[in-house]
């Protein structure tokens, strides 16, 4: 199978994001994103579910945890690894997010 694309959208306190507490992330189906210390792949909603794959950096890189998160409680909010997230919108493309630094 082909490598995973890869990009960043910020380590944990790093620039662009100086005194943002929350930022708006897009997460593209198939591709992985780096948040702080975790790696998060989009793939898509099913059964009213987002269903992303996180590698916590720090833990196990080689390991992908598979998650499946009700899209009611991703409106609400929700935690992966000490990551906060809040679900804008999603789409079987992709979803919209909010990063929570602080949380």
């Amino acid at each position: 199978p082909e490598p995973t694309p890869s990009t960043v959208a910020s380590a944990a306190n790093a620039l662009p994001y100086t005194g943002e507490q929350q930022v708006r992330i897009v997460l593209k189906r198939d591709t992985r994103l780096r948040l702080g210390n975790l790696e998060i792949t989009y793939r898509g909603v099913e059964d009213h579910k987002l269903r992303l794959e996180v590698v916590v950096l720090d833990l196990d890189p080689q390991y992908v945890y598979q998650h499946a998160i009700a899209l009611e409680r991703a409106n609400d909010g929700f935690r992966l690894a000490g990551v906060h997230l809040k679900l804008i919108s999603a789409r079987n493309s992709r979803a919209k997010l909010l990063w929570d630094r602080q949380g």
